[in-house]
């Protein structure tokens, strides 16, 4: 059975050659078996993390032996999957409609969307096509065996909560500290609150498992 084939759409963060190094290692046999990544397409957005590094992270995923291509349609053409890795969450809704044609799977990496808004359409688009979308620490080691211990009656995690000068107000970091309260403590609570360095709380509820609610 051949590889899975995986194109990777942005190349702007360190998760590019990430995912390259597991699928396809430096030696053509990564640490994950069954699935390479074959043709990445660079697609910086006007974020300067972006445009600050996507020549430096293209180069690195093309160490690994694949095909940078020029458009979308390069890219996605002939492959099984694909990741949507474009560091800015702005881009995601018009990157996943692009993709919809194709029916093919779709991961979509950190921050999911910006706005509740563009996520509720990305949602009515995965009806189209499988989507999915998950911070990694949800499936962390630690966490995995931290709740294999007994049950959980509260929750304290802690992580980066970098904030960007164009996205002002949106914790890009935000999502793994969400997941990893979810995963341990399910849906249904009534409320958590989160403190960063500044001193402002951030708070979230969810009300009978409805999912989360910015107040």
């Amino acid at each position: 059975m051949r590889d899975l084939q995986f194109g990777m759409l942005g190349v702007d963060t360190s998760h590019g050659p990430a995912f390259a190094s597991l699928l396809n290692g430096s030696n053509g046999r990564g640490e994950i078996q069954g699935a390479k990544i074959v043709t990445p397409f660079p697609e910086p957005s006007a974020l300067s993390i972006s445009m600050d590094r996507v020549g430096q992270f293209t180069e690195e995923v093309r160490s690994y032996g694949v095909k940078v291509t020029k458009t979308i349609e390069e890219m996605v053409e002939g492959v099984d999957a694909v990741l949507i890795l474009s560091a800015d969450g702005a881009c995601h809704l018009d990157q996943l409609k692009r993709l919809v044609p194709w029916g093919k799977p779709v991961f979509i990496d950190k921050p999911f969307a910006l706005t509740g808004v563009d996520a509720e359409e990305m949602k009515e688009l995965a009806r189209s096509l499988p989507v999915m979308s998950s911070s990694a620490l949800r499936f962390a080691e630690g966490l995995t065996v931290a709740l294999g211990k007994g049950a959980v009656c509260g929750a304290s995690v802690f992580g980066p909560v970098d904030f960007l000068k164009e996205r002002p107000g949106f914790s890009w970091y935000g999502i793994h500290m969400v997941e990893m309260l979810f995963r341990a403590l399910g849906t249904g609570r009534v409320r958590w609150e989160g403190l960063h360095a500044e001193g402002n709380m951030e708070g979230w509820e969810d009300r009978k498992g409805e999912g989360d609610r910015r107040r």
